[in-house]
């Protein structure tokens, strides 16, 4: 029924940053086929930022730095490094590459690689859709965290916001406590999430003592 479909829609293809028009049936069973971990949620004590920046430490990382090209052909054969070309013509040498970029920034060729890639990932780059998502973030902070000044002719609320982009933000809770998630059918934000932090969270970049509504719109619907 179109209800049902509704649900649908909602419940599956919005996890999965889609329309249910745009989800695949083979797709579906092959996660529900790996999904071993039951109904349970890891659910952090603080931005997953922190986590970025554990992994971080102690690497050279570099930002700003948009990779043009990708030469790997005389590494594959043992007889020289990677080399990364930027968009501004610079060279990175390494052993080692993983590709981690958005589908999208593949089959638009904004990267170039020498060699080509193999068929096989060419086909499957011409199969493979992604979609759009967006979010919209409510917080509410049980006591206001220390986030730095004030800007200048902000309101009264922007002394409590964090670093992170804040869409709304309400002076009390207004939810129950251990409410986790909502999914409404026929809704602008068809599924909500709600994270806390403790007050104490260690390097909570701001989302320390923070309750966090996190709207959630994939597919079609994502665009608007």
């Amino acid at each position: 029924s179109e209800r049902m479909l509704e649900v649908a829609d909602v419940c599956y293809a919005n996890d999965f940053g889609c329309s249910i028009s745009r989800l695949g049936l083979r797709e579906m069973q092959q996660e529900q086929k790996n999904w071993t971990y039951g109904d349970l949620y890891i659910l952090p004590d603080r931005a997953l930022g922190n986590a970025v920046e554990r992994l971080a430490q102690g690497l050279d990382a570099a930002t700003g730095w948009p990779v043009a090209r990708i030469d790997y052909g005389r590494a594959m054969q043992g007889a020289g490094p990677v080399v990364l070309t930027s968009a501004r013509g610079e060279e990175l040498r390494c052993s080692l590459c993983i590709v981690t970029v958005p589908v999208t920034i593949l089959q638009d060729g904004d990267i170039s690689f020498a060699p080509e890639l193999p068929l096989r990932k060419r086909r499957a780059l011409s199969r493979i859709q992604m979609s759009t998502a967006s979010k919209v973030r409510a917080v509410y902070f049980a006591s206001p965290p220390v986030c730095g000044p004030r800007p200048a002719g902000a309101g009264a609320d922007a002394a409590a916001s964090p670093p992170w982009q804040v869409i709304l933000a309400f002076r009390e809770r207004f939810w129950p406590e251990d409410l986790f998630d909502v999914c409404c059918m026929n809704s602008f934000l068809p599924e909500l999430w709600v994270t806390s932090y403790a007050p104490s969270a260690a390097g909570g970049g701001g989302a320390a003592g923070a309750c966090v509504i996190t709207g959630f719109v994939a597919g079609e619907e994502g665009v608007h």
